[in-house]
Protein backbone atom coordinates (compact mmCIF):
# COMPACT_ATOMS: atom_id res chain seq x y z
CA UNK A 1 0.00 0.00 0.00
CA UNK A 2 2.86 2.10 0.61
CA UNK A 3 4.18 1.62 -2.72
CA UNK A 4 0.81 2.35 -4.64
CA UNK A 5 0.63 5.92 -2.48
CA UNK A 6 4.75 6.73 -3.73
CA UNK A 7 3.43 5.66 -6.88
CA UNK A 8 1.07 7.68 -7.46
CA UNK A 9 2.61 10.34 -5.81
CA UNK A 10 5.52 10.12 -8.49
CA UNK A 11 2.85 10.00 -11.46
CA UNK A 12 0.76 12.93 -10.09
CA UNK A 13 4.15 14.72 -9.67
CA UNK A 14 5.06 13.91 -13.24
CA UNK A 15 1.58 14.89 -14.70
CA UNK A 16 1.88 18.46 -12.91
CA UNK A 17 5.29 18.50 -13.98
CA UNK A 18 4.04 18.12 -17.54
CA UNK A 19 0.90 20.58 -17.19
CA UNK A 20 2.98 23.57 -16.29
CA UNK A 21 5.80 22.71 -18.92
CA UNK A 22 3.08 22.77 -21.57
CA UNK A 23 1.79 25.93 -19.84
CA UNK A 24 5.03 27.41 -19.57
CA UNK A 25 5.82 26.33 -22.89
CA UNK A 26 2.51 28.79 -23.90
CA UNK A 27 3.56 31.75 -21.90
CA UNK A 28 6.90 31.62 -23.24
CA UNK A 29 5.19 31.93 -27.12
CA UNK A 30 3.16 34.42 -26.13
CA UNK A 31 5.89 36.23 -24.80
CA UNK A 32 7.75 36.19 -28.38
CA UNK A 33 4.91 37.25 -30.22
CA UNK A 34 4.21 40.05 -27.98
CA UNK A 35 8.16 40.66 -28.19
CA UNK A 36 7.25 40.71 -31.63
CA UNK A 37 4.30 42.66 -32.50
CA UNK A 38 6.16 45.19 -30.49
CA UNK A 39 8.83 45.71 -32.60
CA UNK A 40 6.78 45.68 -35.20
CA UNK A 41 4.97 48.52 -33.71
CA UNK A 42 8.55 50.39 -32.97
CA UNK A 43 9.10 50.03 -36.57
CA UNK A 44 6.11 51.67 -38.27
CA UNK A 45 6.14 54.47 -35.71
CA UNK A 46 9.41 55.00 -37.33
CA UNK A 47 8.78 54.73 -40.71
CA UNK A 48 5.49 56.80 -40.08
CA UNK A 49 7.84 59.59 -38.37
CA UNK A 50 9.99 59.73 -40.93
CA UNK A 51 7.63 60.15 -43.77
CA UNK A 52 6.05 62.68 -41.73
CA UNK A 53 9.01 64.57 -41.43
CA UNK A 54 9.93 64.28 -44.76
CA UNK A 55 6.51 65.35 -45.95
CA UNK A 56 7.25 68.72 -43.13
CA UNK A 57 10.21 69.41 -44.83
CA UNK A 58 8.47 70.02 -48.20
CA UNK A 59 6.98 72.81 -47.14
CA UNK A 60 9.27 74.28 -44.88
CA UNK A 61 10.99 75.14 -48.16
CA UNK A 62 9.60 77.13 -51.01
CA UNK A 63 9.69 76.88 -54.99
CA UNK A 64 9.90 80.08 -57.11
CA UNK A 65 8.67 79.99 -60.40
CA UNK A 66 10.39 81.93 -63.61
CA UNK A 67 9.20 82.81 -66.72
CA UNK A 68 11.54 84.15 -69.70
CA UNK A 69 10.11 85.57 -72.99
CA UNK A 70 10.74 83.64 -76.00
CA UNK A 71 10.79 85.56 -79.69
CA UNK A 72 8.75 84.54 -82.55
CA UNK A 73 10.75 81.24 -83.16
CA UNK A 74 10.35 80.12 -79.83
CA UNK A 75 13.97 80.99 -78.58
CA UNK A 76 14.48 82.35 -74.92
CA UNK A 77 14.84 85.91 -75.14
CA UNK A 78 16.50 88.06 -71.82
CA UNK A 79 17.12 87.59 -68.19
CA UNK A 80 14.17 85.09 -66.28
CA UNK A 81 11.51 86.59 -64.63
CA UNK A 82 10.36 85.83 -61.04
CA UNK A 83 6.94 85.66 -61.31
CA UNK A 84 5.39 83.09 -58.42
CA UNK A 85 6.53 81.80 -55.08
CA UNK A 86 5.00 78.43 -53.88
CA UNK A 87 5.44 77.75 -50.12
CA UNK A 88 6.59 73.82 -50.73
CA UNK A 89 9.50 72.04 -52.26
CA UNK A 90 8.39 70.60 -55.70
CA UNK A 91 8.86 70.28 -59.19
CA UNK A 92 5.94 72.08 -61.36
CA UNK A 93 5.33 71.74 -64.89
CA UNK A 94 5.10 75.30 -66.81
CA UNK A 95 2.10 75.20 -69.82
CA UNK A 96 2.71 79.42 -70.72
CA UNK A 97 3.76 80.45 -74.19
CA UNK A 98 7.50 80.93 -72.92
CA UNK A 99 10.23 79.47 -71.46
CA UNK A 100 9.45 78.05 -67.85
CA UNK A 101 12.22 77.19 -65.27
CA UNK A 102 12.23 76.90 -60.80
CA UNK A 103 14.23 76.96 -58.24
CA UNK A 104 14.04 75.74 -54.60
CA UNK A 105 14.75 78.05 -51.41
CA UNK A 106 15.94 76.72 -48.22
CA UNK A 107 14.82 78.94 -45.47
CA UNK A 108 17.49 77.67 -43.23
CA UNK A 109 20.43 77.74 -45.12
CA UNK A 110 18.86 81.06 -47.26
CA UNK A 111 20.68 79.67 -50.35
CA UNK A 112 18.15 79.64 -53.54
CA UNK A 113 19.61 76.46 -55.64
CA UNK A 114 20.42 76.96 -59.31
CA UNK A 115 17.31 77.02 -62.06
CA UNK A 116 15.72 73.75 -63.23
CA UNK A 117 13.74 74.06 -66.64
CA UNK A 118 10.30 73.52 -66.15
CA UNK A 119 8.80 70.19 -67.63
CA UNK A 120 6.55 71.07 -70.13
CA UNK A 121 2.83 70.07 -71.38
Amino acid sequence: MNGKVILSFLLGCAVTGTGMGVYGNNLKLQLVNSQQQAQSQVAQAAQVTHQRDTCQEKFMRATFLYTRPTNIFGTPNGAPVKVWVIPADIEPRYLGPSEGSFSHYDPKSQVETVQFQAKGK
